[in-house]
């Protein structure tokens, strides 16, 4: 496939080069004469004549191709319409579900790091929260209870442990709530 790229370079370089530089060559061999190539008669001073004598030689005129130019303000910007598309595409997914609440964001428009896409109707989250905090205070007086019963002889570990695991259950109930919040925005 290389090859004929370079023959047909090869070729074009050819045909240029004979219209270009040897135009005359060329228009002899279609058999194409020029009229002022005939009658353009150099004439040699004869022997017998001085040297300082004038001779007048025909010169046959050159094309020549002129342009006037002139000076004008050229824009610099150059105005294109076209289409684009993004060289990445993201999904967004939630970790959480809800009725979204904001403004969305349009097709197209710009987001950065850190931007938030949209916010999620907190519905029952926050009194899931302030029910876990209210559950904190209740299971940390049934752990101090149990534990000072337990160790003054007059509960059980069995209830200790139970009451310190609520409590740990507790605070991981509110843990949880504050992560839902936050996944809201």
């Amino acid at each position: 496939m290389r090859i004929f790229s370079i023959l047909t370079a090869l070729l074009v370089t050819g045909l240029l080069y004979l219209f270009v530089v040897e135009r005359d060559l060329l228009r002899g061999l279609i058999g194409f004469s020029s009229t002022e190539e005939e009658n353009l008669q150099l004439e040699e001073p004869a022997e017998d004549q001085e040297q300082d004598q004038l001779v007048i030689v025909e010169v046959r005129p050159v094309n020549v191709v002129a342009t006037t130019f002139e000076q004008e303000m050229v824009d610099t910007s150059i105005t294109l319409t076209g289409t684009t598309r993004a060289a990445r595409y993201v999904d967004v997914k939630s970790e959480t579900s809800g009725l979204v609440i904001s403004e969305p964001f349009r097709k197209g428009e710009n987001v950065s790091r850190g931007d938030i896409l949209c916010e999620l109707d907190p519905g029952t989250r926050l009194a899931v929260l302030e029910e876990a905090q209210a559950q904190l205070k209740s299971a940390e007086i049934n752990a101090v209870t149990a534990t000072r019963l337990a160790d003054g002889g007059l509960g059980s570990e069995a209830n200790k442990t139970s009451a310190q695991a609520a409590l740990q259950a507790t605070l991981a109930t509110i843990e949880r709530a504050e992560k839902e919040i936050s996944r809201l925005t």
